[in-house]
This record gives C-alpha cells, structure tokens and sequence, in this order.
C-alpha cells in the first residue's frame, strides 16, 4: 500500500508541476496581450490585439486564422504584424473570428522598398517557395546587397510604410550584374506566430514600427543564425 500511495503521490505532483508550467505561460502570453492591447493609447492607427486561433497543415503558409472578428472591429483589408514585421491582411470576417492571408501566400502583392537605398519593387509570395517572399524590382540596376531589410514602401494604400517585410537571403542578376529577383526570409516568424497586432481601417503614411516593436518586446528583427536562399 505505501508503494500504491507513493506512486500516486509523484502522479500528483507531477500533474502540480504541469499546472505551474501552464499558469505561467498564460501568465506571460496575458502580459504580452496587455502590452499589444497598450498600443492602442499610443499609436495613432486603430489597433487590435489578437491570437492565432487556427491555422490549416494544408494552407500553413497561406492563411491564419484570428480570434478577433466583426464584433470587434476587425474588417478585410486591415493589415496585421507580429513581432519582427508583417504577417499580411485580414481577406475574410465572420462574427468572432478572421482569416488574415500571409505575405507568403502565393496571392500576396505589396508594394516594398529596400530600406538603405530606397530602391522600390513589387513583393510576391511564391507557391513552390513557401516560407519565400521574392521581390521583383522596378529597376535593374537596383543598389541592393545580402542581408538588407526590406519594407513595405510609400506606394499603394493597402499597407502603412515602414513594416518590415523582410531580409534580403539571394539576388538573381544577368551577366551584366542587373537584377533579375530578390528573395527574402520574411522578417516576422509566420511559422510561430501566437499574437498579432490588426491595425484597423484605412492605413496611410508611415507606421512608427519602433513602439510597435517594443510592445512586442522585440529589440532585434533579424533572424538568428545564417539564412539559406530558396
């Protein structure tokens, strides 16, 4: 009897260690919502904090979907972000929940940038490079390099400027040294995405992605360790 009860002394404790894990990992995922719900005080867009609540194994690099829908303001077109960048749009509603479409779904089109020169091209995820973002430029002779960032740009209204989209991993050039393609690793891990931040209605100019990022608790955007091209 008392190896019956010890056993079942050490089931107990580790379901009581199992339910401490739990307590503090919704006590961090609570925090960082608060911290996202903050936002809305300090931002001058309309924002709206919200978690992943499905994602389908056959559509992973396509779509999410949210658990903030109609009732809560949530509309299509309104862009979504995650720690490190952009996620992409929101293209359906129902009641409580929303599907948003993923910068690497091969439908996405934005309007980019490379952030230290400027240069402006068109962002597109690629069906057969799924977790890849490749960038045709408007200009060949583009001035870009290896581990760039690039950012959503001034052109088009879909999304503010300035969001991250992603790090520069391969460029395709001619002979000549024109560019061809750039393909990216997008900034924001779409992977491991547990919250977002909905910016609501129309979103224009520039977004200060640096107080978004510190609501997020992120000091460093780029991805750790090397980066292979597609």
């Amino acid at each position: 009897s008392l190896v019956e009860e010890n056993e079942q002394l050490r089931a107990r404790v580790d379901q009581l260690e199992a339910a401490e894990v739990d307590l503090l990992l919704l006590d961090r995922e609570n925090e960082r919502l608060r911290d996202l719900l903050g936002l809305d005080r300090r931002l001058l867009v309309n924002t709206r904090a919200a978690r992943v609540h499905a994602r389908s194994p056959g559509n992973w690099n396509r779509e999410v979907v949210l658990d903030q829908g109609e009732d809560d303001g949530v509309r299509p077109g309104d862009v979504v972000v995650a720690p490190g960048g952009l996620v992409g749009r929101i293209i359906a509603t129902s009641n409580q929940t929303s599907r948003a479409m993923l910068i690497t779904s091969s439908d996405s089109g934005l309007g980019v940038k490379i952030a230290s020169s400027g240069d402006a091209g068109v962002a597109e995820g690629q069906l057969f490079h799924q977790s890849r973002v490749r960038v045709t430029m408007f200009t060949p002779n583009a001035r870009v390099s290896v581990g760039d960032l690039v950012v959503t740009s001034d052109y088009g209204e879909t999304y503010p400027a300035g969001i991250p989209v992603g790090w520069v991993l391969d460029i395709d050039t001619e002979e000549s040294g024109l560019v061809n393609e750039v393909w990216l690793s997008p900034a924001a891990d779409l992977d491991e995405i547990a919250e977002v931040l909905i910016i609501r209605g129309a979103a224009r100019g520039s977004l200060n992605w640096s107080e978004v990022a510190r609501a997020f608790e992120v000091e460093d955007w780029r991805p750790p360790g090397e980066v292979q091209a597609p």
